[in-house]
Order: C-alpha cells, then structure tokens, then sequence
C-alpha cells in the first residue's frame, strides 16, 4: 500500500539520518581559523556554510542548511552547534573559532 511505502522510505531516512549522526559524533569537534580584530571579534562572521564544510572536511558529510546556530558567531571560542538531520533527529558538535 501507499501508507506502508511512505513508512519504509520515511524509516529508511531515518536510518541514514542516523547513521549520519553517529558520524559527526565521531568528528565530535572541529576547528574554523578565521581573520580577528583587536579583542577577539572577527572580520565579519562564521556561516553555517563554513562549518558545514569543516564538518565534511573532517570526515562527515553536511550540508550547510542542516547546520543551525543560536547566534551568529562573531567572536572567538568555543561554540555548541546543532547540525539538523532529520525532524526526528539532531547531533550536536563543538565549533572552536581561533585567531588564523
């Protein structure tokens, strides 16, 4: 039936939403440089896009959508980032802005 489809394909992205998660976990943190001013506050900001790409670089795959901040990071230090996997299911992962 259609309904039974739309349950397997749905656990099906769950699955893989899943597996997905537990390969940030392994990353666990990544490291963005960015160009900083005087008291630590950056030359503009770090965007989902740029950590979506430390996270990929680093060994698990991330869109740049999935990733969501509570505010913009505009300074340095450490930052806890929730990366949206599916509506069931987020992993969160430690984002350290340092001086380059």
């Amino acid at each position: 039936s259609r309904r039974a489809e739309l349950l397997a394909k749905a656990e099906g992205e769950l699955a893989a939403a899943t597996l997905r998660a537990d390969g940030i976990a392994k990353v666990a943190e990544v490291t963005i440089s960015a160009q900083v001013a005087e008291g630590g506050k950056l030359y503009g900001s770090v965007t989902p896009a740029d950590i979506a790409d430390a996270i990929t670089a680093a060994g698990a795959a991330v869109d740049k959508r999935e990733v969501k901040l509570k505010s913009v990071i505009r300074t340095i230090g450490a930052y806890e980032v929730s990366v949206e996997l599916h509506d069931e299911l987020s992993q969160t992962i430690t984002v350290n802005v340092v001086a380059n």
